[in-house]
């Protein structure tokens, strides 16, 4: 659908499904001509700013936020493709004052998993003028890409997504000389092989020694994952049990796995929110050994977001995030 902007322009238009952004569902999108998409109020703004920062627009995604001017030449375009995507793409736009050989084609795709990805296919001209990244409606968060600094170039891609690790609890208190357990659920779907890096930040208001703690975090993927579906009566156990991958997910209401046992134990199964309150208690029962269970999770009651199913055996302990999209 073509867009028809003129020069600092922009349109609110319905998503095609509901986008979890920074924890928020959000079914709506405003498109920018100049290079990003926000959540918030303000479309047109041209002066781009380091990420993240209190000056508005805030709660976007910049895919090339610069000043671009679509009045002369060039168009925006979005799409639904009815496969969980909806795309945004700048096509052949110019930079301001244009044109005069300064045109950039490139496309911001939105995946319902929460995920998004950056093509940049012909980038002519000035390249080193642009914010390229992510902030939340606060503008205390944010991931910045790069700003007005060369980076850009023809048929760079960039995948932003959040799934690969998630901490559970989020948040909470820890009493005086106490402790707390926090479970980090790494999960390799959609990855492809190689070395993913990320920086948990752990924020205290203990002031001693310091108010803030960055733990960088180092994730190897060493092969390309595929699904195992245990039989009915599972052989050639790679450990103490089997977790089939929750399916459909996202969902909406239901999603549905798998869960085998090698040796005959007590196991309780439970939802959690991103804050760390349980939600649902699926099981607490007896499971006998190399036998497959079914398990659904009804999310009928609940709100849209990020859960996690957690699930406690005598001899193990593994969880699996789910998001509910309504």
């Amino acid at each position: 659908t073509p867009l028809n902007f003129s020069d600092d322009d922009s349109e609110t238009v319905a998503l095609p499904f509901t986008f979890e952004f920074y924890g928020v569902p959000k079914t709506d999108a405003t498109i920018s001509s100049n290079g990003y998409v926000t959540f918030g109020p303000l479309g047109t703004d041209f002066t781009n700013d380091p990420i993240p920062n209190a000056t508005p627009p805030n709660d976007f995604i910049a895919p090339f936020w610069d000043d671009l001017d679509p009045e002369g030449a060039g168009n925006v375009y979005y799409q639904d493709m009815g496969d969980g995507r909806f795309i945004v793409q700048w096509d052949d736009v110019p930079h301001f004052p244009g044109p005069g050989g300064n045109t950039y084609t490139f496309q911001l795709v939105l995946h319902q998993s929460g995920s998004m990805n950056f093509y940049y296919e012909a980038m002519d001209g000035i390249l080193d003028s642009a914010s390229i990244g992510i902030e939340n409606a606060a503008a205390n968060i944010g991931l910045q890409v790069i700003n007005n600094a060369a980076y850009v170039e023809d048929g760079l891609a960039v995948r932003i997504s959040d799934i690969w690790l998630s901490a559970n609890p989020s948040g909470g208190s820890v009493s005086i000389g106490g402790s707390e357990e926090i479970a980090l659920l790494f999960e390799t779907v959609g990855l492809e092989k190689g070395t993913y890096t990320a920086d948990l930040t752990l924020t205290t208001n203990d002031p001693e020694p310091s108010g803030t703690v960055v733990i960088p975090i180092e994730f190897v993927v060493t092969l390309n994952p595929t699904a195992e579906e245990p039989t009915s009566s599972p052989e050639g156990f790679p450990g103490t049990h089997l977790l089939g991958a929750a399916y459909p997910n996202p969902f909406n209401p239901q999603t549905a796995f798998t869960l085998a046992v090698a040796e005959a134990q007590n196991v309780r199964i439970e939802v959690y929110d991103a804050l760390g309150r349980r939600t649902i208690l699926l099981y607490d029962g007896r499971m006998a050994g190399r036998t497959s269970y079914d398990f659904t999770v009804d999310g009928s009651q609940l709100a849209s977001g990020a859960y996690f199913i957690r699930i406690t055996g005598e001899t193990f302990a593994d969880m699996q995030r789910i998001t509910l999209l309504k």
